[in-house]
């Protein structure tokens, strides 16, 4: 704007647009390493990087690539962290999910992309393969209500496919947390309702490198990723005093069970 009322539409830089739009960081990517194929930007607030490697599983399953760079980015804009702070959801002090003491989230910023390929692909060439994505789920709950069920509802799809149910066979559950008890406690009781007696360690990385916003799903599939690599539970920092009883969690980096 004080391009163009300085200098008029002769000041404003053509790559100004171009540069702004959503699918701008992707079509750069793809331009700079001659990427050919399927290029497509997904924005969904925090569950962004998480539903853009869904839709690179989709792209897989229609066989319209071959192999796919998936993830999401997230730089901390002044504006951003102004709009939380209005919102009220900011921490004054120390980032505490799942803590009774929480008072908000901090925000954080980075990148973490994947690649992704069929399995018949990878097994065409001898590069390490870290994990395999067997299922997935998503849904979408504006109504705080039905915020619980609705998350109980999402694992439950994932762990169910083919007729096979995966709950017991699942160790670690890496989540957002929101550093607010009405928030984090409802994440919290949809997990038992789904667990019951097979509570799996809870994760969540945002107490350590903020919260990431678009790319926070994509870190919390890195972490996972990491813990099936090095067959570790890394733990939730600044966490004291736990909201409820029966939430597994490990005090430093310990191996799985």
């Amino acid at each position: 704007k004080k391009e163009y009322y300085e200098g008029g539409i002769e000041n404003v830089s053509p790559l100004f647009f171009p540069g702004t739009v959503f699918n701008a960081s992707a079509s750069q990517a793809a331009i700079e390493h001659h990427f050919t194929g399927p290029n497509s930007t997904v924005n969904s607030a925090m569950t962004s990087g998480l539903l853009a490697i869904i839709k690179g599983v989709q792209y897989l399953r229609m066989k319209r690539a071959k192999l796919l760079i998936c993830g999401a980015s997230e730089m901390k804009f002044d504006y951003i962290t102004y709009k939380y702070h209005k919102l009220g959801v900011l921490s004054n002090n120390i980032y505490r999910p799942f803590d009774t003491n929480g008072d908000g989230i901090l925000l954080g910023e980075g990148g973490c992309y994947f690649s992704l390929e069929s399995e018949q692909e990878a097994l065409l060439h001898t590069s390490q393969r870290y994990a395999e994505i067997i299922s997935y789920s998503s849904n979408y709950c504006p109504d705080i209500q039905n915020f619980e069920s609705s998350i109980a509802c999402c694992i439950n799809d994932t762990l169910h496919k083919d007729d096979i149910d995966y709950t017991a066979l699942v160790d670690l559950i890496i989540v957002d947390g929101f550093a607010k008890e009405q928030f984090d406690l409802k994440v919290v009781n949809a997990i038992k309702s789904v667990f019951k007696n097979t509570l799996p360690y809870i994760s969540c990385n945002e107490s350590t490198i903020g919260h990431t916003l678009g790319a926070s799903g994509a870190f919390n599939v890195l972490e996972g990723v990491l813990s099936l690599t090095h067959q570790k539970v890394y733990p939730i920092a600044n966490l004291q005093n736990v909201i409820v009883d029966g939430f597994k969690n490990v005090s430093r980096c310990s191996s799985m069970p």
